[in-house]
């Protein structure tokens, strides 16, 4: 098994990428929906079963509303 750096500042590529989306609120069916990949796509990177390639890694933290400072997203209510 081949494995891949998946450390950046001291915490790994999945465990950001989970923080992230829970950060923003939302489930991994939505996040996947937002970032047009499949579920188990998504549930990959956040186990670390798979590390996406940097550019989509760096794609779907933007996505996902993070720059490396904390960020939420709040959801708005309609009346």
């Amino acid at each position: 098994m081949v494995r891949t750096r998946a450390y950046l500042r001291g915490v790994s590529i999945a465990e950001q990428i989970k923080k992230a989306r829970l950060d923003a609120g939302l489930t991994q069916l939505q996040a996947a929906v937002l970032l047009k990949v499949a579920v188990p796509t998504i549930s990959r990177w956040e186990t670390g079963a798979v590390t996406p390639p940097p550019l989509t890694f760096a794609g779907a933290m933007a996505a996902l509303g993070t720059n490396g400072a904390k960020s939420k997203r709040t959801k708005s209510r309609k009346s």
